[in-house]
């Protein structure tokens, strides 16, 4: 059975693609006010307005080209060129485009630059890019979340070691969640040293602008605990 898109090219596109054959006819028109522009049969550079940033691929009349090569969406193949112009005519715009893709040649070209294009039906190219959005955003969110695991007793020059990089992945926007406890066979640190620790850590994470704290401190001193914080989404 075949497929919306390729029910679609039989009926509005495959006859916009067939020779147009125009009866001969005489119309009488009124002098023109203005001169007639020289013919010239070098191809003009058509002006298009281009995609917007977020977008690479030309649509529709954004596509520099007075004819074009349509795949045909049953075989795969390229059709014989045909006017742009015909084609968005015909086809159905509230439901399908044109995309072009192939990129435009660079500098001014002499000959006539006829793109490869293919019909895109809207609904499921923007289900598709609700699809990958969705999956970036999990990724991300899997990814996102940072661990930093620090013993109590920890010397001065590993804490700024440590210190260094929870700024750094604050400075992406990053979840980081700092894990506290005694190191097996290490030293036990104080109550005092503790609470400095805690202090330094806090004092560390301000020190990158929007940071905020989720989780205060939450378990034992001289224990395990944990607390985490997250850095300003990048703009």
């Amino acid at each position: 059975m075949p497929s919306p898109m390729q029910a679609l090219y039989r009926v509005f596109v495959q006859p916009a693609l067939l020779p147009r054959t125009r009866p001969l006819t005489i119309t009488l028109t009124p002098p023109r006010s203005t001169p007639l522009r020289a013919f010239s049969s070098t191809p003009p550079r058509l002006a298009a307005k281009g995609p917007p940033a977020k977008r690479k691929q030309l649509w529709d009349e954004e596509i520099p080209a007075r004819r074009i090569q349509l795949v045909d969406p049953e075989s795969g193949s390229l059709q014989p060129p045909s006017r742009l112009r015909d084609l968005l005519e015909t086809l159905d715009r509230k439901t399908f485009r044109v995309v072009c893709v192939t990129a435009p040649p660079a500098g001014n070209w002499t000959e006539e630059w006829i793109p490869t294009c293919k019909l895109q039906d809207k609904k499921q190219a923007y289900q598709a890019e609700k699809a990958k959005k969705k999956l970036v955003q999990q990724k991300t969110a899997a990814e996102g979340t940072k661990t930093l695991e620090l013993n109590w007793a920890i010397d001065a020059n590993d804490l700024g070691h440590r210190m260094k990089r929870m700024q750094e992945f604050l400075g992406q926007g990053k979840k980081v969640e700092i894990i506290l406890a005694r190191k097996k066979g290490g030293r036990r640190a104080t109550p005092e040293e503790c609470e400095e620790l805690l202090q330094k850590i806090g004092e560390a994470a301000e020190m990158v602008k929007g940071t905020k704290e989720l989780k205060k401190f939450e378990g034992k001193l001289a224990g395990m605990g944990n607390l985490s914080y997250e850095g300003p989404k990048p703009t």
